[in-house]
């Protein structure tokens, strides 16, 4: 798909052709790269995003409204075990070749599973599936299924995360601990911010930003309470009669602690009709540059970001 969207002209696209073409584009190039980080090895342990959380949205979403949709969804469920057993191989393969979670997320993880397997199966997130339908032997078939044979699997999958992987796994919090950390954590910052940027420069930027609202807000904490200490200034803050919704002096150290002045922060999200104007960022082709900006001046609502591809109010 890739190499069949890099022939495309972008001359010939529409603003809208434009837009989706990058988008693909972008995916597609942000996933190729995240191969060198051999995410099947080691981060499907995860508490907040693995399989088990995954596959609950799913239950929930399992067309369940006629009779064949019913025995399609008990069928496409009877392979869970075997998608079980394959997560736990692809993980024994990880720990051989030096891929883990970070032994605090295995935990956390852990305890999720555990949780599951003390409910009974009527109270498993898969029932879901169960509750949108008035079909009792549907409902009874799908425990029997749960009991049988999903339960069993997942407990080897408890097992092994107990007794094999967690004593395995990494002590060390970073991707950069990984191989290929550095390589996978650059991509990884792609896959989320759409920024092909070095994390040194990012982090050092980050670093900088930091340390000018960290002197802002002694300066801001000086002038409006007397105060010098940082700790001591965001203490007061919490508490200060003048901080409360409705107005005072601290309403300049809230701006400054929450995103920065009005006018930053209008600069993202929005401005007052008629006083909007679009800076199309680097790499916007010239033709769509008034197209965006009409657009953006003639809506009432906010504007809003298209990231690395509409622009930005300012």
């Amino acid at each position: 798909m890739h190499a069949e969207l890099a022939t495309v002209h972008e001359g010939a696209l529409t603003l809208r052709e434009w837009v989706a073409w990058g988008v693909l584009t972008e995916l597609l190039e942000a996933s190729r790269d995240r191969r060198v980080c051999r995410s099947e090895l080691w981060q499907t342990v995860n508490h907040m995003f693995s399989w088990h959380l995954g596959l609950s949205f799913i239950a929930t979403r399992q067309p369940v409204e006629t009779p064949d949709d019913r025995q399609a969804a008990l069928r496409r469920w009877a392979s869970l075990p075997r998608y079980i057993d394959t997560e736990i191989a692809n993980l024994k393969q990880g720990l051989l070749d030096g891929y883990s979670a970070a032994k605090p997320v295995a935990e956390a993880m852990l305890k999720q599973i555990e949780q599951m397997l003390a409910a009974p199966a009527k109270e498993w997130p898969l029932n879901a599936m169960a509750e949108r339908t008035e079909d009792a032997e549907f409902g009874t078939a799908l425990q029997t299924l749960i009991d049988t044979d999903i339960r069993p699997a997942v407990t080897r999958y408890r097992d092994f995360l107990a007794h094999t992987y967690i004593p395995a796994a990494r002590e060390e919090l970073p991707v950069t601990s990984l191989p290929n950390g550095a390589a996978c954590y650059r991509t990884m910052l792609r896959d989320y911010s759409t920024l092909d940027r070095d994390p040194a420069a990012i982090y050092a930027l980050g670093e900088k930003t930091v340390n000018a609202n960290s002197t802002r807000v002694s300066a801001l904490g000086n002038e409006l309470f007397g105060l010098d200490d940082l700790e001591v200034i965001v203490e007061h803050v919490k508490h200060a009669p003048s901080f409360r919704v409705g107005g005072g002096p601290g309403r300049a150290l809230a701006r400054h602690c929450h995103g920065g002045s009005r006018e930053s922060r209008a600069a993202v999200s929005g401005a007052p009709r008629g006083s909007r104007r679009c800076r199309a960022f680097p790499g916007i082709p010239a033709r769509f540059r008034a197209q965006l900006a009409l657009s953006a001046a003639g809506h009432d609502r906010r504007a809003r970001r298209i990231p690395h591809l509409a622009g930005f109010l300012a």
